[in-house]
């Protein structure tokens, strides 16, 4: 098992990263908040705007480049986050969160409060702690961390769908895709491989033999292969995804491993009446519903889906997908 050091350490120049677009435009007001704050609190912010996702990744290895800054700091939401982290993961250069978007389920996870008053506080105090993070590759080479969660089922385009809805308060513009996409989206035929696969803790006795008819016992050694049509196939190093929708419930990113939660069709009366429990992370009692825990894992699609991690579209299946134990490193508030 890796170590996953935790512990205070300084922060007097940081580095911080806005787009000044996220959550439809705020990210400029908190920005200008935080910036305030932390100067108050005698820490040096030097502020840097990224108009795109290049210009993101370019200022932040700039940022790392320059041995002056203590941290790197993100005012924005989860896709700027998962930007960050192409750049700064296994650096050992701790992130720092102000959260600017409309799900903001970093954040959430990791206990940061979304006030930028409160934000730049947590920073200035400089608690940092060690995760996992996911990495996704496709079979051309191309790779890609993410921190939250992969989805590569129909899930991928309700996340297309709703981050279209400025309409829409952000914590409900998910599950409004959500919905839209139970009546409309078909299954696809999934072939996964799970290397280092272990059953997910606490599972009922029904949900239990209900994996086991499915896809039959995970070997001596820890490999599964799941061969059958799905809706959903999403990989959690945490929690929650969609503004606060718990997708992976036992989801930890301290155990070196990631969570598979796969949903299959049924009769669309049975999914609306579960919708609220699969949302919420009460997934027991759903009949059409399993999960796994693994080291990594092979995900082969028959039509084309598109995984997205962090909310970010990535590649195209087929995909392989692992975790890198201790390989990020957040600031956060103390325990």
């Amino acid at each position: 098992m890796p170590d996953y050091p935790i512990g205070y350490e300084p922060i007097g120049t940081v580095a911080l990263l806005t787009n000044p677009r996220s959550g439809y435009g705020s990210a400029r007001h908190t920005t200008d908040v935080a910036l305030q704050r932390l100067q108050r609190r005698g820490v040096e912010a030097i502020a840097f705007n990224a108009a795109s996702a290049a210009d993101t990744g370019r200022l932040i290895q700039r940022a790392l480049d320059d041995l002056d800054f203590d941290a790197i700091v993100v005012c924005g939401g989860d896709g700027m986050i998962n930007r960050a982290l192409q750049e700064s993961a296994t650096t050992g250069i701790p992130l720092g969160i102000i959260p600017a978007g409309s799900g903001n389920d970093t954040a959430r996870h990791l206990r940061i409060p979304f006030d930028p008053v409160m934000a730049a506080d947590v920073i200035a105090e400089g608690f940092v702690t060690t995760t996992d993070l996911g990495l996704v590759s496709n079979d051309a080479g191309e790779q890609a961390y993410f921190g939250s969660v992969l989805s590569c089922g129909v899930d991928s385009y309700m996340a297309e769908r709703a981050s279209n809805m400025s309409w829409a308060p952000g914590p409900n513009k998910f599950t409004l895709a959500f919905m839209q996409g139970l009546l409309k989206m078909k299954p696809n035929r999934y072939h996964i491989e799970l290397r280092g696969a272990q059953e997910i803790p606490h599972l009922s006795e029904e949900a239990r033999q209900r994996r086991l008819d499915l896809d039959g016992p995970i070997s001596p050694e820890g490999l599964l292969t799941i061969d059958r049509d799905l809706l959903i196939a999403t990989v959690g190093n945490t929690r929650m995804y969609g503004g606060g929708r718990t997708i992976c419930p036992r989801a930890d990113h301290h155990d070196g491993l990631l969570d598979l939660t796969m949903t299959q069709l049924v009769a669309l009366h049975k999914q609306i009446r579960m919708v609220n429990e699969f949302l919420n992370g009460d997934h027991n009692p759903i009949s059409w519903l399993t999960s796994y825990r693994f080291r990594e894992a092979r995900i082969e699609v028959d039509l084309g889906v598109q995984a997205h991690g962090d909310g970010e579209p990535l590649f195209y299946a087929p995909i392989n997908v692992k975790c890198v134990p201790a390989a990020g490193r957040y600031i956060v508030p103390a325990p």
